[in-house]
């Protein structure tokens, strides 16, 4: 009885430690829900005030410009000093602190501050994901340079300009007009636009990674509450069968150990122990299966956010690009050069003495100063280079028309395109200072109208994809292995990646060379890092699972796993833009994606073991314990059966023995039972009273009837004196047998209270 009591407070007490484990996680999951929502507050509040301190500096230069009050110069100096660690920072520096603050109401000696920290260092802290900081990276960049803008205006109030090396230490006369036309130019209002362009990105990022965090933790919370209703419903069944089992024990162990007595309710501990069991595993085996389709789906959504962020990052840039050159190509100036070359074209040659191609080469150079872009062309409706930076490339055919000529023909038909990452005709300066030949370069096309609206000719803007292109690209990158690339329609790689190390390593690339243009997305069968060969001819392999379906225009993702072009399995998300006419794809490696959940399944795997061993070997005890008990305890009821068997033998032939000397001396014995009315003879008695053996029918009054009339009163007199005085019964009396015959009786005996 004491094992089962065990079994079952045991299983009792893991039904009610897992109720509380389940309660617990609910209590978390709802703490982490409250600690979003704060981070996402704290988050928004950060980025804005990133927001409000470039507002903040525009005001004050803006005022000191037209003012003439250093107070507003200082102030301007303040905010950046603030803002870059260099200043104590105000308690409560809210959105609206520098409102407050003008000549006569700055209150700044007052207010108490903290000690310095800068906002980037406060933006780090504050949980932002990798692509997150990028983007509030790039803000804080463009937020910089319109500050140097800025401060250019402020040196030009006090006659300070910048030299040939760009440096504020040519002096001159204040000029008013000029500090007023740099805070209020095209390029300040560009700034000014790419400042919020990442921030109005960011804010709708936060928001649905925020929501998406809190909505996959309902959902969880919402599966354990359901889970908690069954432990509980299966602690109530528990606890029924246990009151069952516990209250036939005892019934049980009275039963004289009658095997068919018990088999019932072993049978039935058994059924509901291989029940548990079978709930416990079939539990755990949904919950992990579940589990691991959370985790799957959470990284599909992280992959999804990232490729989202990314796709909309690179649209927005193609976008300002595409308005660039679109406002360069509608130029007049620029028309009625292009038309003087295009003559020029038409009559044969000239074109690298004319007067027009200097026109559009200074033209062109004021239009890029400050810029990323290295070069530009011109090109007739036959695809003949009319124009360029380098003399080299005119008069030939355009490497455009002839690397992407279905783009180029789209520019004929008045479409400003995209024309992605393609192989150089010329050696480019690289971002490392570096020049190398065939490398990629990328344009921005856009058509020349004449004053009618017909396409005379197109105009390319030449850019270094390994810049602006991949910097985003690279934005997309997170982890260890995470990151987000491009493809063509053939599934060429047209940006470059993270892994060309890995490639050098296996051969897939040459030593030094850029992912771009030299790699396709191709499945080489097996991880080219787990000893599987590369392929004697990569280039028959089919393409990547990703690329299939990115090409084919089938945007989607995959968390269960696909090889890329290393042979690694991978989870993916993918898209093809059909307004820049690329795919593009984030990837992040199963192993690290599911390192946290491999981790937990481990863990959960040996306690769910440990359990159900733990309960079959405490069952199996148990049975045996029982099992060795009943056969002891019915190995001591037969030594003790045989005993008693025995004894009552010779008792019993005593008692004949003594029925036998008592007969031949005519002695006999009798019990009576006060409290029942019972009289018990022996057979000696029986015989001394002329009954025959076995005809007294054990009623006081029948031997009473025995006892002759003169001598009833006395006798019953005498026994009661005895019993009330514990002293021993002596009597002589006569008995008159039915015979009529009248003995002499003499009784001696003792009461027994």
């Amino acid at each position: 009885m004491r094992n089962s009591v065990i079994t079952i407070s045991v299983i009792l007490l893991m039904l009610i430690l897992g109720m509380f484990s389940i309660i617990k996680q609910i209590g978390d999951i709802n703490q982490q829900i409250d600690v979003c929502g704060e981070r996402k507050y704290l988050s928004y509040k950060l980025a804005d005030e990133l927001r409000q301190s470039s507002d903040d500096l525009t005001r004050m230069v803006r005022t000191y410009t037209v003012t003439g009050d250093t107070l507003y110069k200082m102030y301007f100096q303040q905010i950046l000093d603030i803002r870059e660690g260099m200043s104590p920072r105000p308690e409560n520096y809210s959105g609206v602190f520098w409102d407050y603050v003008f000549p006569g109401n700055d209150r700044l000696d007052q207010i108490k501050t903290s000690d310095p920290v800068s906002l980037r260092s406060l933006l780090e802290k504050a949980h932002f994901s990798e692509v997150e900081l990028n983007m509030l990276e790039e803000a804080e960049t463009k937020s910089n340079m319109l500050a140097k803008l800025e401060m250019r205006a402020m040196a030009a109030m006090e006659g300070r300009f910048l030299d040939k090396e760009g440096n504020l230490i040519r002096t001159g006369e204040p000029d008013l007009e000029l500090a007023q036309s740099l805070l209020h130019s095209p390029s300040y209002h560009r700034i000014k636009a790419e400042i919020m362009q990442p921030l109005d990105h960011l804010s709708r990022m936060l928001e649905a990674r925020t929501y998406q965090e809190m909505h996959v933790m309902q959902d969880h919370q919402s599966k354990l509450v359901i889970w908690a209703w069954v432990l509980m419903a299966s602690i109530f069944i528990w606890v029924g069968f246990s009151f069952f089992w516990v209250r036939t024990l005892p019934e049980k162990s009275s039963a004289k150990l009658n095997p068919y007595k018990t088999y019932g309710g072993k049978s039935l501990v058994i059924v509901v122990i291989a029940f548990c069991i079978i709930v416990v595993t079939t539990s755990s085996w949904y919950l992990i299966n579940d589990a691991e389709q959370y985790e799957r789906n959470q990284k599909g959504d992280q992959l999804q956010a990232v490729l989202s962020t990314a796709n909309e990052i690179i649209n927005v840039w193609a976008d300002n690009n595409f308005e660039k050159i679109d406002r360069i190509s509608e130029n007049p100036e620029l028309l009625s050069i292009t038309e003087d070359l295009l003559f020029l074209k038409s009559k044969g040659g000239g074109l690298l003495q004319s007067r027009a191609l200097e026109l559009v080469r200074n033209h062109l150079a004021k239009e890029m100063e400050n810029t990323d872009q290295l070069g530009f062309f011109i090109i007739a409706p036959d695809g003949i280079s009319i124009a360029s930076r380098r003399d080299t490339n005119i008069g030939s055919i355009n490497l455009i028309a002839k690397q992407r000529s279905d783009l180029f023909d789209r520019v004929f038909t008045g479409e400003t395109v995209l024309i992605p990452p393609i192989i150089s005709d010329v050696s480019l300066k690289k971002t490392d200072g570096d020049t190398k030949d065939k490398e990629a370069t990328m344009f921005f096309l856009a058509p020349i109208k004449n004053r009618v609206g017909n396409v005379i000719a197109a105009l390319s803007i030449r850019l270094d994809p390994g810049k602006d292109f991949s910097r985003f690209m690279h934005m997309g990158r997170f982890g260890d292995t995470g990151e987000t690339y491009a493809i063509d329609k053939n599934g060429l790689l047209i940006s470059d990646i993270r892994f060309c190390d890995q490639l050098w390593e296996v051969g897939l690339l040459d030593l030094g060379k850029r992912s771009d243009l030299n790699v396709y997305v191709r499945d080489p069968g097996g991880n080219l890092f787990e000893r599987h060969p590369l392929p004697v001819n990569i280039d028959a392999q089919p393409l990547t699972l990703m690329a299939v379906n990115a090409i084919a225009e089938n945007d989607g993702r995959n968390v269960t796993g696909y090889r890329d072009y290393r042979g690694v399995m991978v989870m993916g998300a993918w898209l093809w833009d059909h307004k820049l006419g690329i795919g593009m794809a984030t990837e992040l490696d199963v192993e690290e994606a599911m390192t946290t959940f491999n981790d937990i399944r481990i863990a959960f795997f040996l306690i769910v073991v440990i359990t159900v061993f733990t309960s079959l070997f405490l069952t199996g005890l148990l049975l045996w314990l029982e099992r060795n008990a009943i056969r002891s305890l019915q190995q001591a009821h037969d030594d003790l059966e045989n005993q008693v068997e025995e004894r009552t033998k010779e008792l019993t032939e005593a008692k004949d023995h003594l029925d036998i000397a008592m007969s031949a001396s005519k002695m006999g014995n009798w019990i009576f039972y006060n409290l029942e009315n019972r009289f018990e003879v022996d057979v000696a008695t029986e015989v001394i009273f002329g009954m025959e053996p076995g005809g007294f029918d054990g009623k006081f009054e029948s031997w009473l009837a025995f006892i002759h009339p003169d001598d009833v009163k006395r006798v019953i007199n005498s026994m009661r004196i005895s019993r009330k005085s514990g002293a021993n019964y002596e009597d002589e009396y006569r008995i008159v047998l039915k015979s009529g015959e009248i003995r002499h009786i003499s009784g001696r005996g003792v009461f027994i209270l």
